[in-house]
């Protein structure tokens, strides 16, 4: 069974984001750069608020830049969300973006299973 990549993961998370109105920036390199260690992959902002998104596929752990990044930010009162689309989705729930009542179809944006996993 094949566990989906952190950048499938991350391509999940954007659209349900973006589908519900939020902004998306990815900080994500793909060289070497001066960026910040531990800075999350996604800086989501949207009118009811904006947070960090550390995306990590199923069994994906934080480094210790990550985790140091989430304990500073969260202590500054900045909400920090780590995880996949389940998690995304309960912090659009919490900030009332997404409601029980939304009708639009989410499928596209459930984490996927090792059955569905891309080739």
């Amino acid at each position: 069974m094949k566990v989906p990549t952190e950048k499938q993961v991350i391509a999940r998370i954007w659209r349900l984001y973006t589908s519900t109105g939020c902004t998306v920036y990815s900080t994500q390199q793909f060289r070497p750069s001066r960026q910040a260690i531990g800075l999350p992959d996604l800086y989501v902002v949207h009118p009811r608020g904006a947070w960090w998104h550390e995306a990590k596929r199923p069994g994906g752990k934080q480094s210790d830049g990550q985790r140091a990044f989430q304990a500073n930010v969260v202590f500054a009162g900045v909400t920090y969300v780590l995880g996949g689309v389940d998690e995304a989705r309960a912090e659009l729930e919490r900030r009332g973006i997404l409601k029980g009542g939304f009708t639009t179809d989410l499928t596209a944006f459930a984490p996927l299973s090792p059955v569905q996993a891309d080739p």
